[in-house]
């Protein structure tokens, strides 16, 4: 594939992509009847007559970060730079499957709903756990693959959603044991996927502008 092919692909992938993802999950969440983005997670937007948006928001993001992955392979050679592209595709592949197994009700959402587990809403969690780990990797991974600034940036990342995650999961274990309900544990989510979104935005207009050199 020729760099004029690249970089328009790179950018819907690697750019829109995630633009659009983070818009639609924020303005989906903030306008959804008995839906509360502080304390119910960005999966849940996949329940509920609304559900639809949440899952197409997903897969899309997927299948576009599973073709960042492939395009960041051909654009980066060498056997130090051959784990980032990989983790990216492992990315895309654990939002594309995140939105094929929809997780189940919980957390008092959809209303009136039981809350329950399924073998579907087991294998949405291990999707949940893969992308997340995928995203901290790449970031630490790809940090030394440019410029001194985006190795310091990628390093913050990094770190601010792997904090954010430990504490979103921290409250969510504190609601499922009842020891403290109510907590920002959708807040902090949304944090970590927004940090990640942006890093996948710049390390993208980084790998367009390197092949254009």
């Amino acid at each position: 594939m020729k760099s004029s092919t690249l970089a328009p692909a790179i950018f819907i992938c690697g750019i829109l992509s995630p633009i659009f993802f983070v818009t639609v999950f924020l303005i989906d969440g903030a306008t959804r009847p008995d839906y509360d983005p502080y304390y119910h997670w960005i999966s849940h937007l996949s329940l509920g007559e609304r559900g639809w948006i949440g899952i197409v928001n997903l897969i899309v993001m997927g299948i576009n970060i599973t073709f960042l992955g492939i395009l960041a392979r051909k654009c980066l050679r060498g056997k130090r730079t051959s784990w980032g592209p990989r983790l990216i595709l492992l990315l895309g592949i654990g939002l594309l499957l995140c939105g094929v197994f929809v997780i189940d009700p919980m957390l008092d959402y959809p209303p009136e709903t039981q809350a329950h587990l399924s073998l579907i809403g087991i294998f949405h969690f291990i999707s949940s756990f893969v992308m997340f780990e995928a995203l901290i990797a790449t970031c630490f991974v790809m940090a030394f693959r440019f410029s001194k600034w985006f190795s310091v940036y990628s390093i913050i990342s990094g770190s601010l959603i792997l904090l954010s995650i430990i504490i979103c999961v921290g409250f969510v274990v504190l609601d499922f044991t009842e020891t403290f309900v109510g907590g920002p544990g959708g807040l902090f989510e949304r944090i970590s996927m927004v940090i990640g979104c942006l890093w996948i935005v710049v390390f993208s207009s980084l790998l367009i502008r390197r092949i254009r050199d």
